[in-house]
């Protein structure tokens, strides 16, 4: 996982720490680093609640895709995650012959990964539960992750907003 919440400004004494660098590898395997401008591991506010927003990647990408998203939430008072959906990441999907075992997996466990995460940030000890809030909680997905997004709020995803770019396909949402 890959949490961004709302954090105390850092201390004079502790200007040696670094913001946070990205680091993955490309479809083709590739690595790379990106900057961001959040410090790993900064100490949350210690006053507030604040709304869980779940990130869902697309289809081969990654928990850090949309760093540039979680930071920026974060920075508005929003306590952001991120999850790499086994199965489905870069690092999973290596050649063109993982792609089948991969999409199954995705139909199968994404939403299911989306459910677990806001039960387990409602249900359990995290650095952040004294600040997050589950009872305003939204996801947001890109393209797979805004598919199955959409079939998570079908089978009851319990939140208050949901945001998706490109869902891939299209699905009757009447249900709704």
């Amino acid at each position: 996982l890959e949490v961004w919440y709302p954090a105390a400004t850092p201390k004079p004494e502790d200007k040696h720490r670094s913001v946070t660098t990205y680091k993955n590898v490309t479809r083709m395997q590739n690595p790379f680093e990106l900057q961001g401008e959040a410090y790993r591991d900064a100490a949350a506010l210690s006053e507030g609640r604040f709304p869980l927003i779940l990130l869902s990647h697309g289809f081969t990408g990654y928990r850090t895709q949309m760093f540039y998203l979680g930071e920026h939430l974060a920075s508005h008072g929003y306590v952001v995650v991120g999850i790499d959906h086994t199965g489905s990441t870069n690092a999973d999907i290596q050649k063109p012959e993982d792609r089948a075992a991969g999409f199954t997996d995705t139909l199968y466990n994404r939403a299911r990964d989306q459910q677990f995460l806001l039960d387990y940030f409602a249900d359990q000890a995290s650095p952040v539960e004294a600040i997050v809030d589950t009872d305003r909680a939204a996801i947001i997905g890109h393209s797979m992750g805004g598919c199955i997004g959409l079939r998570a709020l079908i089978n009851g995803l319990d939140v208050n907003a949901a945001m998706f770019s490109a869902p891939m396909w299209g699905m009757e949402m009447s249900v709704l």
